[in-house]
């Protein structure tokens, strides 16, 4: 299957401006798009009753045995933004679209037509309820070997909300530290040396902050190998 990125490109011009020609351009029903969109450019059948189609024009079919929904493909290559499964974490997370590109198109299409489905639902007289994001996340698990690929990036998302909320709980001079030693590679010696500490001093104050990192994890619901945060 071609990548988010491998399909942009072959759609060439049409990805990010659309060139459908035909009837009716602002309310399109999926017989027209079919008969004036030019092409299929690429398919996908999704959880075995959902079907999407990108066209040649830049136009892309989500089709269901209850929803069906045509939106323009520019729509998917932009960052994504999702409530977070975690409810202590903000919602509003953002997925860069960067995250998306290397992975099955089929990914971020089906995120894109799923959340369009639940607005017209959401925004109809007759609400019929919506499909969370974590059920699209089940449903691509369980299709094609890279399907867990959507799920490490949201992941690694929700790590990244919380580790920029552990920053919160260290001082500056143990943020200080910790970025210089992880991120930078400096021994405890080398910085006991620029801060004319001793080298246990050091060693303690990165150890105090690791510790206050770890319970902020721990608060989420995520253990942490002390293994992982370790340093010699």
């Amino acid at each position: 299957m071609l990548t988010l990125l491998e399909l942009s490109e072959q759609l060439g011009d049409a990805a990010l401006s659309c060139k459908y020609d035909g009837p009716q351009r602002k309310i399109l029903r999926k017989s027209l798009l079919r008969e004036y969109g030019g092409k299929i450019v690429s398919e996908a059948v999704v959880d075995n009753d959902a079907l999407l189609e990108v066209y040649e024009c830049g136009l892309i079919l989500y089709e269901s045995d209850a929803h069906d929904t045509i939106f323009e493909f520019k729509n998917v290559l932009s960052d994504y933004r999702y409530d977070s499964v975690l409810p202590s974490v903000a919602c509003g997370n953002v997925i860069p679209i960067s995250a998306f590109y290397d992975m099955p198109w089929v990914f971020r299409v089906l995120i894109e037509a799923e959340d369009r489905v639940v607005h017209n639902m959401s925004t109809s007289p007759a609400n019929e309820g919506c499909v969370s994001l974590d059920s699209i996340i089940w449903s691509l698990m369980s299709n094609g070997e890279h399907a867990y690929d959507i799920l490490d990036v949201i992941i690694l998302n929700e790590m990244i909300q919380i580790l920029k909320k552990s920053e919160r709980s260290l001082t500056d001079y143990q943020r200080e530290l910790i970025k210089s030693f992880f991120e930078d590679g400096r021994s405890a010696r080398q910085l006991a040396m620029d801060k004319d500490k001793s080298r246990q001093a050091i060693e303690d104050t990165i150890k105090r902050g690791l510790i206050n990192i770890r319970k902020e994890f721990k608060q989420k619901g995520f253990e942490i190998d002390p293994s992982l945060l370790k340093y010699k």
